[in-house]
Parts: structure tokens; C-alpha cells; sequence
């Protein structure tokens, strides 16, 4: 490494800082078959792939400063690492770094050849000024991989809980897949049948449904035969069979589940069977 890679280099981030772009300035840093490297971008070579590189960072960014006072070099035979700040503002007037979810720090690796860069890779996270929601949510809170779902996704996967805890397929509590506040609803005849009729939250789901229904019914079958999805709401059918325990009747009807699932919890539940039927059967 001679003295002069290392000031070709400065000299490249000086330029940088003043604007210039020229021809005999800027690009003549750079050797004619330059490899670039720069994330989201990708490669490109040659001083026609730097100039394509400066036309699309400028559709990103408006203005653009390195700190070059507070920048640590690190100088190897032909190899010159750059670890630095920069500062400025994206196509949308947003300034950056915001020190919160974008701090601005990079780190470039130079190798320069006969006075003239010979291969530039830039390390640094393309979104200045922390724009990119998901990732950073990623980063910043503690999320599950529901994240990283669809919405039709996240109530498929919640009705399916719903199923497999109900029908006993895996071991939890069926509740806390309930927001606090529902839209509940199994038409019927509540003086007869206590565990039918509308709640409205997730307490009163429970004791209500939950707690009171093993009292007067036997589940002797239940098949979910269809789920349908469409973003938030979900409809399943299936055929159930039970037992009434004060008469000893079985109780056969076909099913439908209505469900709505907002931020992983289900705030609407619509449960419609043969409610007639059910109410004809003798004690």
C-alpha cells in the first residue's frame, strides 16, 4: 500500500462532499474496468456502471455528506477499509440518520491499482433513514413469526388453532385466542340451552360457553369439512354429533363458523346449527 491509495481515496469521499461529478475529477479515480458493489444495487462494472450507480443513488438521495474527521482507515498493501458516518437527506425530505433506526455508520473496502480504484464494495444498510417498517419492527419489538404473515395467513392460523385446541389436537387454553372484547353469538334457546346466546367479552365467552357447555353436552363428533379465508373473516363448515346429558338425546346438525381475526385475536365468533331441532329435542 503506497500513500497515494490512501489519498485517492480521501479524495473520493471529498468529492462526494462538494458535489463533484466531473469527468476529469470524479470518474477519473476510477480504473476503466472498476468493479462496484453497493446493497440493493447489486454489481456493476467499469466507470459506465459508477455512473449508473450515481444516477440511481441520486433518485434516493438529495443530499449526502461523509464526516470524513471522524472516519477510521485501515490500510493494507492495496486495500484501504473505510469505516465511517454520513449524513444528509433522501428524494423525499427526510433527513438522516435518525438515531433511532438508522445511525448513518458504514463501512467501504477499496482496492486501488496504478493511482486509480480498481474495486469499491460498500457496506451499508440502503434504507438511510429507516423507512423499511417491517424490518425495523423485526429488530425492534419482540414479534413472533406472525410478522412476517399475510393477513389471510395470520386467520388461517388462528382458525386452525381454534380447531386443533378445541378438538384437542394440541394442549392449550382455547381463550386466549380471544380479544377482550367480542362479537359472539350461538342462536338458540337460552333458557333451555344456557351456554347459547351473544357475549360480548372474552370473560363472559368463558364462563358462559366454555365453563357451562361440558355441563349439558357430550361432543361425540365434530368434522371441520371447509375453511374458507378472505383477508380478516374466515367461515368454516362441518358436521357435529353430541350428546344432550339431561335427556340422553343425540343432537346431529351441519355447521357454520363465522369467524374475524384481528392482530392474531378473534373479536368475532357466529356459531349457526340446527337451533330448531336442537330446541325439539325432549329433556
Amino acid at each position: 500500500m503506497t500513500n497515494s491509495s490512501l489519498d485517492i481515496v480521501k479524495k473520493y469521499y471529498e468529492f462526494v462532499n462538494k458535489g463533484d461529478f466531473g469527468e476529469d475529477t470524479y470518474y477519473k479515480l476510477f480504473a476503466e474496468d472498476v468493479e462496484l458493489f453497493y446493497p440493493k444495487f447489486g454489481y456493476d462494472k467499469g466507470r459506465e456502471g459508477i455512473k449508473r450507480f450515481t444516477k440511481q443513488i441520486k433518485q434516493v438521495i438529495n443530499a449526502l455528506t461523509f464526516e470524513m474527521d471522524k472516519f477510521n482507515f485501515i490500510a493494507k498493501d492495496n486495500y484501504v477499509t473505510v469505516e465511517g458516518h454520513e449524513f444528509g437527506q433522501t428524494s423525499n425530505g427526510i433527513d438522516f440518520p435518525n438515531h433511532t433506526t438508522s445511525f448513518g455508520k458504514f463501512v467501504s473496502v477499496f482496492d486501488v491499482e496504478n493511482g486509480q480504484i480498481k474495486r469499491m464494495h460498500c457496506y451499508v444498510d440502503p434504507d438511510l433513514a429507516g423507512q423499511d417498517k417491517m424490518v425495523t419492527r423485526l429488530f425492534k419489538e419482540d414479534l413472533d413469526n406472525q410478522s412476517l404473515l399475510t393477513v389471510d395467513q395470520q386467520t388461517e392460523q388462528v382458525v386452525n388453532q381454534f380447531y386443533d385446541l378445541l378438538l384437542g389436537k394440541v394442549q392449550g387454553d382455547i381463550i386466549n385466542l380471544f380479544a377482550d372484547e367480542i362479537d359472539w353469538d350461538l342462536p338458540g334457546n337460552e333458557t333451555k340451552f344456557p351456554w347459547l346466546g351473544k357475549k360480548t367479552t372474552k370473560q363472559q365467552v368463558k364462563e358462559g360457553f366454555f365453563d357451562l357447555h361440558p355441563q349439558y353436552v357430550e361432543p361425540i363428533k365434530f368434522e371441520v369439512e371447509f375453511i374458507a379465508i378472505n383477508g380478516v373473516n374466515a367461515t368454516a363448515t362441518g358436521y357435529l354429533s353430541s350428546k344432550i346429558l339431561k335427556s340422553d338425546k343425540i343432537f346431529n346438525s351441519s355447521f357454520v363458523g363465522i369467524f374475524k381475526v384481528i392482530n392474531g385475536k378473534i373479536t368475532k365468533y357466529h356459531f349457526l346449527e340446527d337451533s330448531y331441532k336442537l330446541d325439539t329435542i325432549q329433556e
